[in-house]
């Protein structure tokens, strides 16, 4: 999910149906330094909560339904 995660900072992404790299980014991921992973975990909350609160949600609902009629 792009608009969710940011590669390398709030996240990884693999492309779909690569097993292989998933597996890759797992094992990435679980040996990094704690650190590291509370700062990704941190950065994918804080874009969460920035990005996707109920008001630029419904907002942007109206917008496609504006869009549609």
């Amino acid at each position: 999910m792009p608009e969710l995660v940011e590669d390398g900072r709030s996240g990884l992404l693999v492309p779909p149906g690569r097993a292989d790299l998933l597996a890759d980014a797992l094992e990435r991921v679980l040996s990094a330094p704690e650190a590291d992973r509370d700062a990704m975990a941190a950065a994918g909350r804080a874009r969460v909560e920035a990005e996707f609160t109920p008001q630029r949600a419904a907002r942007r609902l109206m917008e496609l339904l504006d869009y549609a009629t």
